[in-house]
């Protein structure tokens, strides 16, 4: 038993030693798995495709040496030719006349010395094939076929981006067996280089033009939340200047005219590579400055050709978001029309004035869809517009404009729908002015007014607008929270946005209150011209009784306006509008810990039914949703129904991980809280879009 536990610990000693020291065979794999991981980068690919070139450069070299040593040979001969010819001409200018037996002697000399020359050099020969022989003595010398290391670079290069210019090719078997072999390789090495480069590339670009558009838009933040583009005139101006700049430096290097310079440009980078006009075809190959000129037409090459690559790349990317709009607007395009159709059904079947005036206009080849505005001024408002009231007085000098819509649905008791929007939105004139903004002019506020119309039958709408839109675009809420100067929160304990909003309520009330039939109706054709999209708007007399529809002149019943400031309210935060809400759960908080004795504070907060947090963020690094548990808990205490609507484009969103992680712990707190709350993700098996983040007003 003693020897057997003494072999036992001598035992474990030695296990445990051995596990200590490093397996040098790990350490070979390891080795190898970091060396595969790093070829597979850009810079790896990259390193092998010119490692690959080079390598083809001294393998073909060392190949075609047998027939360099031919040319040398063919050079001499070439020379020597020459030198003769020279000779007899000078012997027969200065004796062929005058001195008939002096130029017989001299020529006689002069040939017998060439002779002597020519027998020399077939000794050499003595062994070689009879082909290569004759092509020695009658064929003259072209630089182009001289085999050294940069001309041999430009061939490598030929074969592995597919261009095969045709000026050198190899003249031994086994150089031809070795560009066979150096192709099957080479050409997929160089598929995988064009690739990763052309990403690589493709993000270096979409950085810097992203760059050079925030300076030139004077914005001081970047929006993380809006996918960069790069339009293809910005590509197709990188490749214009990248080929003159080609041009200018052929035509000074090779003495080519301006057109041919861009003639070969084009063709290179084009990868046809006629052969009719190459780099080198001119340079003496003792000349070493023009062969170092030939290794930067190399980089040239080499270099645009992956430039193409990020162009084909963020090309191929502006057209996929191009096509992606087309399908959606398409989609869209068809949605409205069949609400359309639905909504001019129903109305058909249950009205002879409408009928009348449809079968009139289809009569007279007229679009008939415009009839329901017809009928509409004709007494039958079956959608009211919204109205503008600008300047609208709250707490302590502050103020904001809004869009108020009325009920479409006549209650004793209607509620109030309070919507706070996100950036981009605004009034139409205002979006229509900015460039981009103009491509979502269709969410401005009095479109998205009407859209809340029809969720929401009995209720008044109200549309807050931001107090500052900073650059036409971030909107900024400072009247409600505290924000930095591109409208990012910075929340406190108490800033006054609860009485803030009871004030503006009790002013838009009055406001409504002291307006004429009159003064409503120019108001309603203000905003008959802001409205873009006409959207799903007219099937908001589907579903709703004829009694139930507003009729008459006046669209805001005087009575029900009275009682805004004791109606009930449903507050709804769309993308930044969120922030609004949060500051509400900071004084929620506020107001019950110190167990304030204001009647107004302790009034709107009772009043207050639904919150809606729908796709809420901001460009800011946190507070996009509440996470802090006390906030949360004097939520969870007060009688209010939590909806929370979210979609791919802010949770997925990799640049701001943090938004994902804010709303889990805000919805997940909440729950275990026991409080009132939904939850709803929209667009799941979509791709994340701007339009989509929009779409969530139309679905929640």
């Amino acid at each position: 038993m003693e020897g057997r536990d003494r072999y036992q610990r001598c035992s474990s000693r030695s296990k445990g030693s051995s596990s200590s020291d490093p397996d040098p065979r790990e350490q070979i794999k390891d080795c190898c798995r970091k060396l595969v991981a790093f070829m597979c980068t850009q810079v790896g690919v990259g390193a092998m495709v010119f490692g690959y070139t080079l390598i083809g450069a001294v393998i073909f070299m060392n190949i075609e040496e047998k027939v360099e040593k031919d040319e040398k040979l063919e050079r001499q001969l070439n020379d020597t030719r020459l030198n003769v010819s020279l000779r007899l001409f000078k012997v027969a200018l200065r004796y062929n006349i005058w001195d008939p037996e002096a130029f017989s002697n001299q020529s006689d000399e002069i040939l017998l010395g060439y002779q002597l020359v020519i027998i020399s050099k077939l000794n050499l020969l003595l062994y070689r094939p009879k082909d290569v022989v004759v092509k020695i003595f009658r064929k003259g010398y072209d630089p182009q076929d001289n085999w050294t290391f940069p001309t041999a670079l430009m061939f490598s290069l030929s074969i592995i981006t597919m261009i095969g210019y045709g000026n050198m090719v190899p003249r031994t078997p086994y150089g031809r067996l070795a560009t066979v072999i150096y192709a099957l390789f080479g050409i997929p090495l160089y598929i995988l280089y064009f690739m990763n480069v052309g990403d690589a590339l493709a993000g270096v670009f979409r950085w810097v033009y992203h760059w050079i558009y925030e300076c030139s838009t004077e914005s001081p933040e970047t929006d993380h939340t809006k996918k960069i583009i790069v339009p293809s005139t910005a590509c197709l101006w990188v490749l214009v200047v990248y080929v003159l700049t080609g041009a200018i430096m052929f035509g000074a290097w090779e003495q080519w005219d301006f057109l041919d310079s861009i003639y070969f440009c084009v063709t290179s980078l084009c990868k046809l590579g006629f052969g009719d006009l190459v780099p080198g075809s001119s340079i003496d190959a003792s000349n070493h400055a023009n062969q170092t000129k030939l290794v930067i037409n190399f980089i040239y090459i080499a270099f645009g050709l992956a430039l193409v690559a990020m162009c084909y790349n963020l090309m191929r990317e502006e057209v996929r978001e191009k096509v992606k709009e087309v399908r959606e607007d398409t989609a869209q395009c068809l949605e409205d029309t069949r609400l359309r159709l639905v909504a001019i059904v129903n109305m058909w079947r249950g009205n002879d004035t409408l009928r009348g005036l449809i079968l009139e206009s289809l009569n007279n080849q007229v679009a008939f869809f415009s009839d329901v505005r017809r009928y509409r001024m004709l007494g039958g408002q079956i959608c009211p517009y919204p109205i503008r009231l600008c300047n609208v007085p709250g707490f302590e000098g502050r103020a904001n404009d809004v869009v108020c819509c009325s009920p479409l649905q006549n209650t004793e008791t209607p509620g109030v729908v309070m919507f706070f929007g996100g950036d981009v939105q605004d009034f139409t004139e205002n979006m229509k002015s900015h460039r981009d903004n103009i491509n979502y002019v269709k969410w401005n506020l009095e479109n998205t007014a009407r859209l809340l119309q029809l969720k929401f039958l009995s209720s008044f709408i109200i549309v807050v607008r931001p107090s500052r839109m900073e650059y036409k675009t971030f909107s900024c809420y400072e009247n409600f929270v505290p924000v930095t100067k591109c409208g990012s929160p910075e929340h406190t304990p108490m800033h006054h946005s609860l009485l803030h909003l009871e004030k503006l309520i009790c002013n838009i009330s009055e406001r409504l209150q002291g307006m004429t039939d009159s003064d409503l109706h120019a108001a309603m054709e203000i905003s008959e011209k802001a409205i873009v999209v006409e959207n799903d708007m007219a099937v908001a007399a589907d579903g709703i009784s004829e009694k139930d529809q507003i009729n008459g002149e006046a669209c805001f019943d005087k009575t029900l306006v009275e009682k805004l400031p004791n109606l009930e309210l449903k507050v709804i935060g769309f993308s930044k509008g969120c922030i609004v809400l949060n500051q509400f759960l900071y004084e929620f908080h506020y107001f019950k810990t110190l167990k304030s004795d204001d009647g107004t504070l302790a009034k709107i907060i009772s009043r207050i039914r639904d919150m809606y947090w729908l796709d809420g963020g901001h460009s800011g690094g946190k507070n996009t949703w509440i996470t802090s548990r006390p906030l949360l808990e004097t939520l969870t205490g007060l009688d209010i129904k939590i909806h929370v609507h979210v979609t791919p484009y802010q949770i997925e969103d990799d640049r701001r991980p943090w938004i994902k992680k804010e709303e889990k712990s805000f919805s997940d707190t909440l729950k275990r809280q026991g409080a009132n709350i939904d939850r709803t993700v929209h667009f799941e098996n979509i791709n994340a879009s701007l339009l989509q983040h929009f779409d969530v007003i139309k679905v929640f």
